[in-house]
């Protein structure tokens, strides 16, 4: 918070008085106080990284017709809820010492078996053989502990691609969770399916059928059960991948226990899975409400004790919530409520007018975006170790301004790009470099490089491709993200493929893997707070515009939309330089680029886009492609 919203190094007084700016320790603890009764995730005390989410409002018309669609949904599922409970009442139960059952090998089972023995698991899961209707040599539960922090990933090993059902198995008795979820890994994507372990399973008192599902034959399809927000014991036993074409011979085997055709057992199934098919329908016929990562009031609210030297046991005296003493210019002293944490105190005043220091460290920032640097080029330290600013009066009037115009960015953006300061050449007279090197004084505009996105957006919209859609999820062809320790997202960053379009705000920025193009153009570190990226100049710039098959690819993509044109090889030169490099080419480069053109072997059509390709790609790597004039 000190970094990016203050531009000043808190983290020194964690253990000391900060030695250079006015921050004493009890400063650190107050604002550590506000922060330590704010809660981040739920689920503290089991310690499952799970981020709270809250619902968002909607506009007008729009709130009405998403509250009668939440009304509808809610009472399907109370309908669906009344369906389980009957059926549980007319389920047959399965006692300890049932003398019909007996367990199975598992070359006993048609299809392909994964057995609970061959799953992944994760966290401590027991294993028992009390009750006889078990695959194998046994089968697994949770003992009705660390909910939400186990699971369990049956891989199978599919031989040919095909539809299959796949059926799971389990134990079913009193004390068993009503509604354990199951997530299924398929080639058309992933379904998640609750199933009711109080009742017993209807195939043969072992299964329950999950869905019919297409699988690729090689791929990395699976079954993730995880015992999170389930109430009672959870068990799992094997899972069963069965070819489709051979349901129907089996079905004359199955055992259905107590479910004769048009008994009251299987009307009460067909009905349940009726109103659930109506759910599922109804559910998917609307958006659902946008939602949004908040953090909310934490049930023990708190003031933090000072930790001398950093020392988490070693506490000293405790300090009352507040923040930095030396930008609080209040008569009266910071008042939080009692059992409040004191964030809406600590928002009030980071955005107050008598503290326009969040003001200043945010327009600094945007004036190093526009101008290459900013009036304090240390943007992410205003102390005394840091710059000082080159133009004081400019950055406190730059702040006042932002406030009275009630932090709207793009007023703040208008005003600065409409300036002279703004407007000036890039090509500076020499008796002003020679008066000022270092541009200061900003004498003329700075020569810009462009970073690692607006390189790739400008490729991509030189290239035509370049895809505006304007918000939605950014991680392609994957699961919907649930949990950040969801083990289904494990491995995800490490195979994902970057082959979107999209501008390159919406690439995923993965903890441990970038873009290449990012990697090579000094793309920011995420695990870091960073006002402002490192620079470099390496060969690895100049070889991955010559050589990356994403650069060649766009280059060729621009080479046929400009042959698309109907208009003259001038004119396509022309519109060539303008959408790439945004100006128009001189003479020389227009004779030059003729000539280029016109010395490609091969007929006319292959010649011709091989050509415009080949040009389209010397534009991306020249070095007026990467600055600005």
């Amino acid at each position: 918070m000190g970094r990016s919203l203050l531009g000043m190094t808190l983290g020194c007084a964690r253990c000391h008085d900060h030695k250079f700016d006015p921050i004493p320790t009890a400063d650190y603890y107050a604002l550590a106080g506000i922060l330590r009764s704010t809660k981040l995730i739920r689920n503290t005390k089991e310690n499952v990284a799970h981020w709270i989410e809250a619902p968002l409002p909607l506009d007008g018309e729009a709130e009405t017709q998403m509250a009668a669609h939440e009304a509808a949904v809610a009472a399907q599922e109370n309908e669906v809820d009344a369906a389980k409970k009957a059926l549980k009442k007319l389920t047959p139960k399965l006692e300890p010492t049932d003398g019909g059952k007996r367990p199975l090998e598992l070359d006993e089972l048609p299809g392909i078996v994964v057995d609970d023995s061959q799953a992944t698991k994760v966290g401590p899961w027991a294993n028992s053989t009390r009750y006889p209707t078990y695959i194998g040599t046994g089968y697994l539960h949770d003992e009705n502990q660390n909910k939400g922090t186990l699971t369990l990933t049956f891989v199978p090993s599919i031989p040919k691609a095909g539809r299959y059902e796949v059926r799971f198995s389990y134990t079913s008795t009193t004390g068993r969770a009503s509604s354990v979820p199951l997530t299924v890994q398929h080639a058309d994507g992933e379904t998640e399916v609750k199933v009711d372990q109080s009742v017993l399973p209807p195939l043969d008192g072992r299964f329950i059928s999950l869905g019919l599902f297409r699988f690729e034959a090689g791929t990395q399809g699976f079954v993730l059960l995880s015992n999170e927000g389930t109430q009672g014991h959870v068990t799992a036993d094997a899972v069963v991948f069965i070819p489709e074409e051979d349901l129907a011979t089996l079905a004359a085997t199955e055992d259905k226990p107590g479910e004769e055709k048009d008994s009251p057992l299987a009307r009460a199934h067909a009905e349940l899975k009726a109103l659930e098919t109506k759910l599922k329908k109804l559910q998917r016929s609307h958006d659902s409400r946008p939602e949004a990562m908040v953090v909310s009031e934490h049930d023990e609210v708190e003031d933090c004790p000072i930790h001398i030297r950093g020392n988490l046991r070693n506490l000293g005296k405790t300090v009352p919530r507040g923040v930095l003493q030396v930008a609080y210019h209040e008569q009266e002293p910071l008042r939080i409520p009692e059992k409040e944490s004191g964030r809406k105190e600590l928002a009030h005043w980071l955005t107050s007018e008598r503290n326009p220091l969040t003001a200043r460290v945010l327009v600094n920032r945007v004036w190093m975006h526009l101008f290459g640097e900013g009036i304090v080029r240390s943007v992410d330290n205003f102390g005394t170790t840091g710059d000082t600013p080159t133009h004081p009066e400019l950055l406190d009037h730059l702040a006042h301004y932002l406030m009275q115009h009630e932090w709207e960015l793009r007023a703040l953006l208008r005003y600065i790009v409409s300036s002279r300061a703004y407007a000036m050449s890039s090509k500076a007279l020499a008796e002003n470099t020679s008066a000022d090197p270092d541009n200061a004084l900003l004498h003329s505009q700075r020569r810009k490089r462009l970073d690692a996105h607006a390189i790739r957006d400008t490729i991509l919209s030189s290239a035509g491709t370049l895809d505006l859609t304007y918000l939605g999820p950014n991680i392609q062809n994957s699961i919907k993200v649930k949990d950040s320790n969801d083990n289904t997202l494990q491995g995800l960053e490490y195979s994902y493929v970057f082959a979107d379009t999209r501008r390159s705000i919406y690439t995923p920025a993965f903890r441990n893997k970038r873009l290449d193009l990012f990697e090579v153009f000094d793309f920011s570190d995420i695990n870091q707070t960073l006002g402002k990226r490192n620079v470099s100049t390496v060969s690895t710039q100049a070889l991955y515009l010559m050589n990356h098959p994403f650069v060649m690819d766009q280059a060729k993509a621009a080479a046929t939309l400009l042959l698309s044109k109907r208009c003259t090889d001038a004119q396509r030169l022309r519109m060539a330089y303008q959408r790439s490099l945004g100006r128009q080419p001189t003479e020389r480069e227009q004779s030059l680029a003729r000539d280029f053109l016109q010395t490609s072997p091969g007929d006319d059509a292959d010649r011709q886009a091989e050509s415009w390709a080949l040009f389209m790609h010397t534009l991306f790597a020249s070095m007026d492609f990467r600055y600005l004039e």
